[in-house]
């Protein structure tokens, strides 16, 4: 009784207390920051690259031209035709309900759209503008819609080839907040449904990301609920009593509220990427309170007294505990390596969360088992034991077969490894049968996608200007291989707008839209545009003007001093594979054909910006990797004293990542932003029941037992919890496969397999190799 005198139960009693009370003080600051101030974001400009030049080049771009993000397109499928004059009037009148919405700036539709037409008699050549379709006269409504069906600036664009299908595009302002965005994604459906004889189908950014955003808030509830849910059954089965349920519940809960209420309170939003946070921190911590629990309820069994065994479980699993926080900490952390905002911002409080948990777990778990009565416990489950005896018999007797196994299967996880390909789509992050993605697949069928393409042309000689024929051919050269190679649809560009002139000058005949012949006709075209570019001029020095309508179509495809354009379009979601091919294609022929002393030319745009990060992403995990594999071999020899134990303790948590890219090869899963985080957060994980069962062979060889009795000791006594902590990792990981977000759903399903790897090698490998190792040691 001497160990239990040495404690003051009083004093003990009163530190717990007041542990309890600041715990529930801030817990109660934490919850009000989240009922008050908890908010969701999704933004994707902040997953573009910082500091990198092609997002400064699409800032420039966007600064001069506008965003090429901030639209919405309506489609709508009719199968009687769309060229009619019933649905031509159903879209002006939809049109003009649109321009109504406050936020939009105007709408382009069949219904509105012009072509340019020559004033007759104009000696100044200057062009006037004519319905596209005159649909309102039977007679022009016929020979208009052959001419729109003829012709391929319109068919892809603005009406399907079949004639079936058209769409509307909403300029939006640009860089609208969520308030706003969910104001016009709530407008623009109500509107549309009293035109309910058509297929209608959205997409853009403000209908986007509305819905995202509903996604992410019913993930997060989802989530939770599922995972207290599944947890309260295996503690239930775990411990089989109340308190069992209720402490780790409620310690678990509280590692969510402080760290969602720390975030709400200093304004940071919910992104989709950090929907995964609470279940992260509820799993990592159920497994910091199991630990301590099995530890605590072992030494109760051995007969020691409740503050002893408190004493004794604190001393020997904290510090293991510790240092799987801190490992599994470290694992998040190295997300800060990245490049991108949402990513270091889900590493830095996910790695906040884990230490948050910790310290929650070894204060409150010791100062309630302090307040409460010795819990009621069951004796050791005969299950368990004979179990982890059978197993353990089999690593003492077959260590080679266990090695030999485990290299075989390793083998094969690195055949199917090399097969992975990196590769990523604008909507792959929701599954297909999403409604969003539905939609997106509509206007990919029909009008040859809504991916946004973007190139910035430069006049690099300053003798010349955008509207010279010599700078004119050389863009042009580009524009005919975007057409005919690139597959660039509803291309708009300056040069467009001098053949649309130079057609109407020729009064519409066939094959006229082109560039002139002639210096003198070029000049011709080019007039209207020298004209409409002095209008401007005058207009934005007079602050009393008004910006004349007409001029916007110019004015957004070039800059004021002649010498920056647009070419802006559209294509299919091909993938970032198939686009860097067609990108270093599309060099190559510049390169060969066309003349970069005089004009030149860079891509951006949002698209593309997202494959330039996905890119660099993926490489910054596999850095970011390394960096935590590096930090975790150095606290494992810094632990055990000894490189020979440290590479022991790494090989069983570097098999699972190995198999986890085989399972990628093997199912031809890309590699995407989503997935490669998973590397990164897996190993920090897994290292935690390896130092768990190191940690204890540790302790009991300090103890002066042989290395044979040490390890039978350290396999008997973290086995169970390994297994438990394990299966209760995976089905809270396992959660995540029923979100909508397809990165949400690869974590979920790829950290699962990837720990019930770990915990196979931790119980059989592991063991193996520290036998071999004693054998050669031995020898030698």
């Amino acid at each position: 009784m001497v160990e239990q005198d040495s404690w003051d139960e009083g004093k003990a009693k009163r530190i717990a207390r007041s542990v309890l009370i600041v715990v529930g003080l801030l817990t109660a600051m934490f919850v009000y920051f989240i009922v008050t101030n908890l908010s969701f974001d999704y933004d994707f400009e902040k997953f573009f690259p910082e500091g990198d030049e092609a997002t400064e080049t699409f800032k420039q771009h966007r600064d001069q031209f506008g965003s090429d993000n901030d639209f919405v397109l309506i489609g709508l499928k009719s199968e009687s035709g769309i060229l009619n004059k019933e649905t031509l009037e159903d879209i002006e009148e939809l049109s003009a309900h649109l321009e109504e919405i406050p936020y939009v700036e105007n709408v382009v539709s069949l219904a509105n759209l012009k072509r340019f037409k020559k004033r007759i008699g104009s000696i100044t050549q200057e062009i006037d503008t004519v319905d596209l379709v005159r649909y309102k006269d039977d007679s022009l409504l016929i020979a208009d819609s052959e001419y729109v069906l003829n012709d391929d600036r319109y068919v892809g664009t603005f009406i399907s080839k079949d004639g079936k299908s058209a769409t509307i595009f909403v300029k939006t302002e640009d860089f609208l907040s969520k308030a706003k965005c969910d104001e016009l994604a709530d407008r623009i459906p109500e509107i549309t449904k009293e035109f309910d004889n058509y297929e209608i189908n959205y997409a853009g950014r403000s209908i986007g990301q509305s819905y995202y955003i509903e996604l992410m808030q019913q993930d997060l509830i989802i989530f939770i609920s599922a995972s207290i849910v599944l947890l309260i059954v295996f503690l239930y089965f775990a411990y089989k009593a109340s308190w069992g349920i209720i402490v780790p519940l409620t310690i678990v809960l509280l590692g969510d509220v402080w760290v969602v209420g720390f975030m709400a309170m200093i304004n940071e939003p919910v992104n989709m990427v950090l929907t995964m946070l609470p279940t992260i921190i509820f799993v990592v911590g159920m497994s910091d309170v199991v630990h301590m629990v099995s530890k605590y309820l072992e030494e109760l069994r051995l007969g020691k007294p409740k503050l002893v065994a408190l004493r004794t479980s604190f001393r020997e699993i904290g510090l293991a505990t510790l240092l799987t926080s801190l490992t599994t900490a470290i694992g998040f952390a190295t997300l800060l390596t990245s490049t991108t905002e949402p990513i270091r911002i889900f590493g830095l409080y996910t790695a906040i969360g884990v230490l948050i948990a910790f310290v929650l777990a070894f204060s409150v778990l010791p100062s309630v088992f302090v307040l409460m009565k010795v819990p009621e416990f069951r004796k050791q489950s005969e299950f368990w034991q004979p179990m982890l005896r059978r197993s353990f018999r089999f690593v003492i007797r077959h260590p080679k077969t266990c090695l030999a196994v485990s290299a075989a299967i390793t083998a094969i996880g690195v055949f199917f490894a090399l097969q992975i390909k990196q590769d990523n789509y604008i909507l792959e992050d929701l599954r297909p049968s999403n409604k969003i993605r539905k939609q997106f697949t509509f206007f990919e069928e029909n009008f040859g996608g809504v991916r946004p393409f973007e190139m910035n042309i430069h006049v690099k000689d300053t003798n010349y200007t955008l509207l010279d024929r010599k700078v004119v051919d050389e863009v042009d050269k580009i524009e005919r291989y975007l057409k005919s190679n690139y597959g660039v649809g509803g291309m708009m560009s300056l040069n467009t707008v001098i053949k649309s002139i130079h057609e109407t000058n020729s009064g519409g005949a066939d094959n006229s839209y082109k560039l002139a012949d002639t210096k003198k006709e070029f000049k011709q075209d080019t007039r209207p545009i020298k004209l409409m570019m002095k209008r401007y001029k005058s207009q934005l020095t007079d602050s009393t003007k008004q910006i004349d309508p007409d001029l916007e179509q110019i004015v957004g495809l070039i800059d004021t001093g002649l010498s920056i354009s647009r070419i802006t379009g559209r294509i299919g979601d091909l993938g970032s594979v198939k686009l860097e091919e067609m990108n270093n294609d599309l060099a190559q022929f510049v390169k060969d054909s066309v003349n970069t002393d005089l004009v030149d030319y860079s891509l951006t745009g949002t698209a593309h910006l997202i494959d330039i990060n996905n890119r660099q992403l993926s490489k910054n995990m596999l850095v970011g990797l390394l960096m935590a594999f590096v930090l975790v071999a150095i606290i494992m020899g810094l632990l055990f004293r000894s490189i020979k134990m440290m590479l022991i303790s790494l090989i069983p948590n570097i098999i699972p990542l190995v198999l986890i890219s085989g399972v990628l090869g093997a199912s031809g899963t890309d590699l995407k932003v989503s997935i490669s985080i998973i590397f990164t957060i897996a190993f920090g994980i897994c290292v935690d029941d390896t130092i768990h069962f190191m940690s204890k062979l540790k302790i009991e060889k300090m103890k002066g037992r042989s290395d044979i009795y040490s390890l039978k000791r350290a396999y008997l006594s973290t086995g169970r919890a390994i297994i438990i902590t394990s299966l209760i990792l995976c089905s809270g990981f396992l959660m995540l496969v029923f979100s909508e977000f397809l990165g949400t759903f690869y974590v979920g399903y790829l950290i699962s397999i990837t720990l019930f790897i770990a915990v196979i090698a931790d119980l059989f490998l592991l063991p193996a190799l520290y036998i071999v190792s004693m054998k050669k040691s031995s020898k030698n």
